[in-house]
C-alpha cells in the first residue's frame, strides 16, 4: 500500500509532543499550557496583546487561556499604568508552583535530548533559527492557486492579481 511521505520536520513535531507529554504527565500542564506558562512567565508583566503578539496566537485563543488560568487562580491581573484599557498578567504565586513543578519534569526530558544530539545545542538552535527563517520567508513569496484567485479582484492586488502563471493555475 503507498504511503504518503512525511516531511522529516513532521517526525520532530510528534516526537517532542510525546516526549513532552510523558514528561509532563500529572505536573498539572500540558504540553501547550507549558509553553504557554513559561512565555508568560519569561514576559511578565505583560498585556494580553503582547501575549498574542508574542505567541502567534489569535487574541481569542490568548483570552480563552487567561480565562482558565483565572479559574485556577494561577495568574494576577494589575491595571495596565500605561493604558487604562488593557491588565498586566503575571503568574500568581500558584501559577509558579505549577510551572515549578513542570519545569522539574521537563529539564530531564530536555538534557535527553541534547545529550543524544550529534552537534552542540548552539550550533542546533542556529540552524533551526536559519529553517524558520527560510520557512517565514517561502511563506510570504508562495502564493497558492486558491488564495491567488481569492485576491485576484483584489484592489491590493499586484499585476492582473500579484501572483505567479503557475499560481494562478495558468503555468
Amino acid at each position: 500500500m503507498y504511503e504518503e511521505p512525511r516531511a522529516p520536520y513532521s517526525w520532530s513535531e510528534e516526537y517532542v509532543s510525546e516526549l513532552l507529554d510523558k514528561a509532563l504527565d500529572d505536573s498539572g500542564l500540558n504540553a501547550d499550557e507549558f509553553g504557554f506558562y513559561s512565555a508568560l512567565y519569561d514576559e511578565q508583566p505583560i498585556t494580553p496583546n503582547e501575549i498574542s503578539e508574542h505567541l502567534g496566537m489569535p487574541a481569542t485563543t490568548v483570552s480563552s487561556y487567561l480565562n482558565r488560568l483565572t479559574v485556577r487562580g494561577h495568574i494576577s491581573r494589575s491595571k495596565n499604568p500605561s493604558d487604562g484599557r488593557s491588565a498586566l498578567i503575571e503568574l500568581a504565586p500558584e501559577g509558579l508552583e505549577v510551572l515549578h513543578e513542570a519545569l522539574t519534569r521537563f529539564l530531564p526530558a530536555q538534557a535527553a535530548v541534547e545529550s543524544a544530539l550529534a552537534l552542540p545545542v548552539k550550533h542546533m538552535i542556529g540552524t533551526l533559527k536559519r529553517l524558520n527563517d527560510a520557512v517565514q520567508t517561502a511563506t510570504t513569496q508562495h502564493e497558492t492557486p486558491a488564495r491567488c484567485s481569492a485576491r485576484s479582484g483584489s484592489s491590493r492586488s499586484r499585476g492582473s492579481s500579484g501572483c505567479s502563471a503557475y499560481a494562478r493555475g495558468t503555468p
